[in-house]
């Protein structure tokens, strides 16, 4: 799939619109939702787990063919965050209890932490050259993405208690806002990274991948502006996810596609 330039800013403007009129004064949109919002969050929520599981995966098989230290780092990031957005939506607010007994606090750290293992696993995959080779094995790869997920569980199960609060009753902490804008600038740098690096070779930019950031970092936005989790910042910002992994799957589609046929090409071969 391709997008040209015209369209990759015809995208980011009407986004950065949406948040120009959203953001100058965020109490204007101060309108809280009943408990049907629980389940846009969660069909939002798991349409972005399964886009991510699908690039795990065609990572995975990408890593196969061709020992991409690029393609392992895909693999293990989006495994690991989609395992622990699961995690997200069963702490939200108002889920009923499973393996974690459901509060805002919870919910936030699993959603942090999910979007740092991704803004930091494609901040270190930009410096990693397409042509370099990794040795590591396949069960090695996803062990690592499932041992990451375990690891921020246990962490947020024994430890929120004692962490910093990431919301009031009213609004957030400067704490929660800070570490978003953090992740924004993790995201923008990446975004910078990557159109630096098709610049120097000459090729497209990969806007599909450049929007998926665009609307991360407006998704990040969001979500220093809510006042609660039910509130209509909130929805928004689910909503500039739900967009930015529509676009990294069409940036990864015409891979998946090309991954199929070198995996067919490889057993018609052997």
């Amino acid at each position: 799939m391709i997008i040209s330039r015209k369209n990759f800013w015809i995208f980011a403007i009407v986004a950065l619109a949406v948040i120009l009129i959203t953001g100058v004064k965020p109490s204007a949109f101060y309108y809280e939702f009943g408990m049907w919002y629980l389940g846009f969050h969660a069909l939002v929520e798991f349409f972005t787990v399964a886009v991510a599981l699908v690039i795990g995966l065609y990572a995975f098989s990408a890593y196969q063919i061709t020992q991409s230290a690029r393609s392992l780092v895909f693999c293990i990031v989006f495994l690991a965050s989609a395992v622990i957005d699961i995690l997200h939506i069963l702490s939200y607010g108002g889920m009923p209890q499973t393996i974690i007994f459901p509060t805002v606090n919870t919910a936030i750290y699993f959603w942090l932490t999910a979007r740092f293992i991704v803004a930091a696993g494609l901040l270190i995959s930009v410096f990693i050259k397409p042509s370099t080779r990794s040795k590591l094995s396949i069960a090695g790869s996803v062990a690592i993405a499932f041992v990451v997920a375990m690891a921020v569980f246990l962490a947020v199960y024994y430890f929120v208690p004692q962490l910093p609060s990431m919301a009031k009753v009213f609004g957030l902490t400067i704490v929660k806002i800070e570490v978003e804008i953090f992740l924004m600038f993790l995201f923008a740098a990446t975004a910078f990274l990557y159109w630096y690096e098709s610049r120097k070779l000459g090729a497209v930019p990969p806007y599909y991948f450049l929007l998926f950031f665009v609307f991360t970092i407006f998704s990040e936005f969001q979500f220093t502006l809510y006042p609660g989790a039910y509130y209509f910042h909130n929805m928004l910002g689910h909503i500039f996810k739900f967009a930015a992994y529509v676009f990294i799957l069409c940036h990864f589609t015409p891979q998946f596609r090309k991954t199929a046929e070198e995996r067919a090409l490889s057993g018609i071969t052997q």
